[in-house]
């Protein structure tokens, strides 16, 4: 099994455990789903945000296209003047950190992260994207994951998600953006807090969780890990 594929199951596992993707939803339109823990305290800390200074999501935008033939193409692009939507991105397991989950510290890899998949969305949304306590690369080497450490990484982007939505998002349509540990925590996310509330699920314009197991039974769209929310 490959590496982003075998901790994503880890980390799939270990909030099974903690009990944060197996929450009853009830039928009845806007239910609330079972608490969890308190989420972390303290102001989120933006990797990317509209207005950062030295926001990694919002800098040059220029790439090389590789065609199949070999032949390559420079392609410019701007982050949008008026972008229509909002992209909520939460970046893979990349910090280096000693400990089971990593502090709110901005360190190169989630700059780096950041610039390589979530700069280019900025030609067509507000890219947010905060810096959450994730498991680390190391605690994932050693082959088990505690379900705290795995509680504390969800708690840590919920208070940022409570945070962007209280105070940022206004209405506006959200692209959820995430890869391995990153889509892995969206879908705990769509799970408990979009996908039982209407009105959060009609600002979802699309999630885009890359890396991450989301099942639906045959046949179907809906019904599978999420009650209401379709698969495209």
């Amino acid at each position: 099994m490959i590496p982003v594929l075998r901790h994503t199951l880890q980390l799939f596992l270990a909030l099974l455990g903690a009990g944060v993707l197996l929450v009853p939803v009830s039928d009845h339109a806007g239910a609330a789903p079972a608490p969890l823990a308190p989420a972390a305290s303290g102001s989120t800390v933006w990797l990317c945000r509209p207005g950062l200074d030295d926001d990694p999501c919002a800098g040059n935008l220029t790439a090389t296209a590789v065609q199949t033939n070999g032949k390559r193409t420079v392609v410019r692009a701007q982050p949008a003047a008026r972008a229509p939507v909002d992209c909520f991105y939460v970046y893979p397991t990349v910090s280096a950190q000693p400990g089971a989950n990593a502090n709110l510290d901005i360190d190169p890899q989630e700059r780096a992260v950041a610039a390589a998949q979530a700069a280019r969305f900025s030609q067509a949304c507000r890219v947010y994207a905060p810096m959450y306590k994730q498991i680390t690369r190391a605690t994932i080497a050693g082959g088990t994951i505690s379900p705290s450490a795995a509680v504390t990484a969800y708690s840590s982007l919920l208070s940022a998600w409570n945070d962007y939505l209280t105070h940022y998002n206004h209405g506006r349509g959200i692209v959820l953006i995430g890869h391995s540990q990153g889509a892995s925590l969206l879908i705990a996310l769509m799970k408990r807090e979009i996908d039982p509330d209407p009105a959060l699920r009609k600002r979802l314009v699309s999630a885009v969780i890359v890396g991450g197991n989301v099942t639906v039974p045959k046949g179907k769209t809906t019904g599978g890990d999420f009650a209401h929310i379709p698969a495209c």
